[in-house]
């Protein structure tokens, strides 16, 4: 049987910024936003006066926000997530002042819930505050939810690999290679793990996004994406940009976020905020926690510096995103 050529890109689109360091190439676009002389030339949507407010606003929260990364960089595990969230917090006020132009009220918008150990520490979502109002912000108008870190955890796409490793079973985010013949089928393949709990007449239910558009191959271990030939490299890769979500990095992989309950489809960066959020509070209220969690003997220690690496890359990464209005790669 005769192979025929396949595309050998990512299918990608937006803008690439080239750097040897992008975790600093990422901060340093977030402390440039902390220029006024930079966002105040933005074009806005309310009358100059409200502009000028929201600018000041936004200016003093990202660069607060910088200046706690600075912090959280010279302290422990066992201190850092603290500051890393409130830095987190200060960043997502001050970019929805420069995107939505929403100014936000106080208060979180979450509220800890301690649990016997620092996986099942969760965060209850409140009626108000920055959170609920960066949701809505999203168009995610979500009314009640209660999420568990391993809940949360479970959601980050960038630590996909590292939760699989310390549970030793599927998160609920499932990577796809794409496989794209020219001029022939399209097929996205996932990892046979993830096949296991697909099952063939409720797979739809874990993957609304695919549920009208694709088929799922029993042998192959693939969506074949239905009536969707690669004769066009851009319809392939609109499709991806509306029913999937991408790597932040040029590797050629692509994600679904598995609904296993509706109440936590939520926006990309809001698992890292509830997660971040849910580790700070446990710094400050419950620290024999994550003393424990954080211990070099145990496999959360490993699981929880992997995602407040991953977390101080991306979340600055997907705020960039959302300002911009673009896809941004570094």
């Amino acid at each position: 049987m005769s192979i025929g050529l396949q595309y050998t890109g990512s299918f990608k689109r937006g803008f690439r910024v080239e750097s040897e360091n992008p975790l600093e190439e990422v901060w340093s676009q977030i402390a440039m936003h902390s220029a006024s002389e930079f966002i105040s030339p933005l074009r806005p949507t309310n009358k100059p006066e409200v502009w000028k407010e929201l600018v000041l606003y936004a200016t003093v929260r990202i660069r607060q926000g910088v200046e706690l990364r600075d912090a959280a960089q010279a302290v422990t595990s066992l201190t850092s997530p603290l500051l890393w969230y409130y830095s987190f917090l200060n960043l997502t006020r001050g970019f929805m002042a420069i995107g939505p132009e929403v100014r936000s009220t106080n208060g979180h918008g979450l509220h800890f819930k301690s649990g016997p150990d620092i996986l099942r520490c969760s965060a209850d979502l409140l009626k108000a505050g920055t959170f609920v109002e960066f949701l809505a912000s999203q168009g995610c108008n979500q009314a009640k939810m209660t999420m568990s870190l391993q809940d949360a955890l479970s959601r980050v796409i960038e630590i996909q690999q590292d939760y699989v490793r310390v549970f030793d079973s599927p998160s609920q985010v499932m990577p796809l290679a794409v496989e794209a013949e020219i001029g022939g089928e399209v097929h996205l393949r996932m990892p046979s793990s993830y096949y296991t709990i697909l099952h063939p007449t409720t797979w739809q239910q874990q993957c609304p996004s695919l549920s009208d558009c694709c088929q799922l191959y029993s042998k192959k271990e693939t969506f074949r994406l239905i009536g969707q030939t690669s004769q066009n490299e851009s319809d392939i890769s609109d499709f991806l940009y509306k029913h999937l979500e991408d790597d932040l990095s040029n590797r050629n992989r692509w994600y679904v976020i598995r609904t296993v309950e509706p109440e936590f489809v939520l926006p990309r960066a809001a698992y890292y905020f509830i997660a971040m959020f849910i580790l700070g509070s446990a710094v400050r209220y419950e620290p024999q926690l994550v003393q424990h969690a954080m211990h070099p003997d145990a496999k959360t220690s490993w699981l929880l510096n992997r995602f407040i690496v991953a977390a101080r890359r991306y979340y600055p990464h997907l705020m960039l995103n959302m300002v911009s209005q673009q896809r941004l790669y570094f």
